[in-house]
């Protein structure tokens, strides 16, 4: 069996982060739910303690303060449960991060057109319009079948793996919802296009419907005519950087966007 690849290990640690992450808030949830059941029998023994007036009113106070003890215990081992499952977040997120770190050293380019023939004919990533005034995409599925390919939603009532954040298509605060429609219908890591001075809103909405920066991924547009990823050199916000950016919007000296993509871009 051949070795795997960074971004098949990548893709697979990511899996498991957010699959320990998920048990972590259910190991959570269930400490809660022990907790409140556990604390509603101490008041109910402590009132029933008031009175013990028969042998029967004793065993029932003694055998439910051992459903307190095993309520305890069980608390005790779903905390167990989670500070392991928290540190394998931990180990999986260093891991994450050396083999982001691994592929950013590959970098992808990218090319988008609303005029399809100006597009290189060997280009290695294209992206296009499922909708709107120039739905592109089909042709690019057509035409570039040897790519990778990203399709974009222009509005948040579209389906694609990208959604275009700028004036006339969708608003910021479209992206929320958008991107948990996108990940039910099994995008696993939505993409989410903005200019630069947009990202920081992006980011905050995102964070304050639930949504953390390693479940999406981010295309800005920074038109510094020479390329690059945007980092928080670049005034990108939250101490992050994006997974791809648009950098010319004239390559080549045509009408022509031309992007530069994390090597882990097409494999999220």
């Amino acid at each position: 069996m051949p070795d795997e690849t960074p971004e098949q290990r990548l893709r697979q640690a990511e899996s498991e982060l957010e699959r320990a992450r998920s048990v972590i808030e259910r190991k959570e949830a269930g400490v809660e739910t022990l907790q409140r059941a556990r604390d509603r029998l101490r008041v109910f023994i402590e009132r029933l303690s008031k009175d013990e007036d028969s042998d029967a009113q004793k065993r029932v106070i003694a055998a439910l303060r051992r459903d307190v003890k095993d309520f305890g215990d069980r608390i005790e081992e779903a905390r167990q449960e989670a500070a392991r499952e928290e540190a394998r977040v931990s180990r999986l997120t260093k891991l994450i991060e050396r083999l982001r770190e691994r592929l950013s050293g590959r970098r992808i380019v990218m090319f988008d057109s609303v005029d399809v023939p100006e597009i290189p004919a060997n280009a290695e990533a294209v992206a296009g319009y499922t909708s709107g005034l120039f739905p592109t995409f089909p042709v690019l599925q057509q035409q570039f079948q040897n790519a990778k390919r990203l399709s974009i939603a222009v509005t948040s009532s579209n389906d694609a793996e990208c959604l275009d954040v700028e004036p006339g298509d969708a608003e910021p605060r479209d992206a929320p919802a958008w991107v948990r429609r996108q990940k039910e219908r099994g995008v696993r890591k939505p993409v989410v296009y903005a200019s630069l001075s947009t990202m920081p809103t992006i980011l905050s909405v995102l964070a304050q419907n639930g949504i953390s920066r390693g479940e999406v991924r981010l295309w800005s547009a920074h038109y510094t005519h020479h390329a690059h990823i945007c980092s928080p050199a670049c005034g990108f916000g939250f101490q992050t950087r994006a997974d791809a950016t648009q950098w010319t919007d004239e390559a080549m000296g045509r009408n022509l966007d031309q992007s530069l993509c994390d090597g882990s871009f097409f494999t999220p």
